[in-house]
């Protein structure tokens, strides 16, 4: 693998395999082309240290009513997606979500957890923190804490 961090995120088109065949990228995330697992597994093939994310996307990403239900319903919606993808290592939540306020980054804080343990609880991992460039407003002390 290259030392570089950069990566490549994609929709799998030819210039895409050239760049993870010839730079063997450290990490591979994956837009909605999993192909019934073979690009994940086509990667793993060219090199099994990289590691691939996988991102599904959704139209909608509700931000209301109890989080640990917005998680399940989540995982209700994408779990045959997922399951029928054993290559991809680590799984996103929610693309970059509204949190400009200390209760929406609450509330998220709290769905993104009860996502990460359910995907525990079926053998497979999460990344968190998927935001918007600029989102949330770091420098704003009332949301970071």
């Amino acid at each position: 693998l290259t030392k570089s961090k950069l990566s490549i995120f994609s929709g799998m088109g030819d210039l895409s395999w050239q760049f993870i065949d010839n730079g063997k990228p450290q990490m591979v995330k994956i837009f909605d082309a999993f192909n019934d697992n073979q690009n994940a597994a086509r990667i793993k093939n060219m090199s099994s240290d990289i590691k691939i994310l996988g991102r599904i996307y959704q139209d909608a990403q509700p931000q209301n009513g109890d989080p640990a239900q917005a998680a399940l319903n989540w995982w209700y919606a994408l779990n045959s997606t997922i399951l029928a993808n054993p290559d991809i290592d680590y799984w996103e939540g929610y693309n970059e979500p509204a949190v400009s306020t200390y209760d929406q980054i609450s509330w998220m804080s709290q769905m993104e957890v009860a996502r990460l343990k359910i995907l525990n609880a079926n053998g497979l991992k999460g990344c968190i923190g998927n935001f918007a460039v600029g989102t949330p407003d770091v420098t704003n002390s009332t949301i970071i804490k």
